[in-house]
């Protein structure tokens, strides 16, 4: 699970046990992990903990899965300056906005959904994202 803003921008370790993450009225203690490659660049890393994020809801272990997301979300505004990173930042909001209706927080979810339907706009992204992003949005309303 990931670690704070200081160390996603550098890409050093990914994760760390003596992080806590302030999420809500609880604190969760992410367990340690090994870092990953030396090579593995901000979009593959972005795109890891979206994939880790998803198997995560699939399991039922929302916890976990949050915190995937609310990483890749700080390694894309940690590196906003750089190309690409609008398309998966939309992506990022698309999944926070899901995990936010999983979780009964409807006005979180159309918040982020929102955003992601915004950004998807912008970078002209294809109909196929677009319509999906509308009806996460009508499945919240």
């Amino acid at each position: 699970v990931p670690p704070g803003p200081r160390a996603a921008a550098g890409l050093g370790q990914r994760r760390c046990a003596e992080r806590r993450v302030a999420h809500g009225t609880r604190v969760v203690t992410p367990p340690a992990s090994p870092p990953p490659r030396p090579q593995q660049t901000k979009t593959q890393l972005v795109l890891q903990c979206h994939e880790e994020g998803m198997n995560l809801v699939r399991m039922g272990d929302l916890d976990r899965a949050f915190d995937q997301f609310k990483y890749a979300e700080a390694v894309l505004i940690a590196n906003d300056k750089e190309d690409g990173n609008l398309s998966l930042l939309a992506v990022t909001c698309s999944n926070l906005g899901s995990y936010y209706k999983i979780t009964g927080k409807l006005h979180a979810a159309l918040s982020y959904l929102r955003r992601a339907l915004k950004i998807e706009a912008a970078v002209s992204a294809d109909n196929q994202t677009l319509a999906a992003t509308h009806l996460n949005l009508c499945s919240v309303l």
